[in-house]
């Protein structure tokens, strides 16, 4: 049953990644484009795939640069099926274990201490950043723009 359960994972964060792989690139909302990919695969995926994949999905643009910057970190830039098993391992959707696991398959590496320094936001070993603006993005999980709108007031 264990098995099942962790195959099942496994292949919903395979599904995150190629989602979060092509949502970036489009110009509609996320929300849209997630609504209109569940409409066109809806044999393929249950409640329990669509309350997942959307959950991992939004935690994933909530918290990009944080996860752009772990994805940096662990030497894996641009790789969707980390951010998305970051992204689910934030939200506590998988386990640090199915976490291990996900990279053990993808051959990352972990730094010592990772799920217990990547979940605390406050003290992340993350840096140095190129500017301020970074900083508090990745800190507070807030996006550029934002940011930039403060600064400047």
């Amino acid at each position: 049953m264990i098995k099942d359960k962790e195959k099942i994972l496994h292949s919903q964060l395979k599904v995150c990644a190629e989602a979060w792989s092509e949502i970036k690139g489009v110009s509609i909302p996320a929300d849209r484009w997630l609504g209109n990919y569940f409409h066109r695969h809806r044999k393929r995926f249950g409640s329990r795939d669509r309350r997942f994949i959307s959950e991992t999905l939004y935690a994933a643009f909530r918290h990009k640069a944080y996860l752009e910057a772990w994805t940096g970190k662990l030497n894996v830039p641009e790789n969707p099926r980390a951010c998305a098993a970051l992204a689910a391992a934030l939200e506590d959707l998988i386990s640090p274990e199915i976490l291990d696991e996900e990279f053990r398959r993808s051959k990352i590496k972990f730094p010592p201490d990772f799920y217990s320094s990547f979940k605390s936001f406050a003290t992340h070993p993350l840096g140095p950043f190129d500017s301020e603006e970074e900083e508090w993005a990745v800190k507070y999980s807030f996006p550029f723009w934002i940011i930039r709108r403060w600064i400047k007031q």
